[in-house]
């Protein structure tokens, strides 16, 4: 999961965002905008290493603008065009610092245990510990401050922002 970890955004900065079809969302997850023929929704930001995140979800939202209690929700086949599901995300253009989960534990690879840049993993809400480039490599979804072991002591999540984002 990315959980915001020092923010200055208020309420104002959240951006409502219709679920993707049949898109299973979770506060926490990253988004990315929905393709060709989908963009006016927010789809899965898992397993992307160029497509920029278009943000974290911060809640659910029902078809009437509630807040909906739910951690996460499955938005049906037609959400897209008969919306049912919406998310206020956290856009990734905002200064925030997240904690985020890795798929492995930092170090695993070299370097992924310091400064880096890493990608999202094909498990949602995870960054592939693997994918780890440095400063002269390909730029990943987020750049890494390393792992927080006072948060973390495991190894498996790291403090970082989002990198690569609209």
């Amino acid at each position: 999961m990315f959980k915001p970890r020092k923010t200055t955004i208020s309420e104002l900065d959240l951006k409502l965002v219709r679920l993707g079809n049949s898109y299973a969302a979770k506060a926490g997850y990253p988004v990315a905008a929905g393709g060709t023929g989908h963009n006016k929704a927010c789809v899965t930001g898992a397993s992307l290493s160029t497509t920029p995140l278009l943000g974290v979800i911060a809640s659910i939202i029902g078809s009437k603008g509630t807040v909906l209690e739910l951690d996460g929700v499955t938005a049906g086949a037609a959400n897209e065009t008969t919306p049912v599901y919406y998310a206020y995300i956290i856009p990734s253009y905002l200064p925030v610092e997240y904690y985020i989960d890795l798929d492995a534990v930092s170090g695993t690879t070299t370097g992924s245990d310091g400064m880096c840049w890493l990608n999202t993993s094909a498990t949602e809400g995870k960054l592939t510990e693997s994918s780890v480039a440095f400063i002269a490599g390909t730029q990943g979804v987020v750049w890494s401050w390393g792992p927080d072991t006072n948060y973390d002591p495991t190894g498996f999540t790291i403090v970082g922002v989002i990198s690569r984002h609209v």
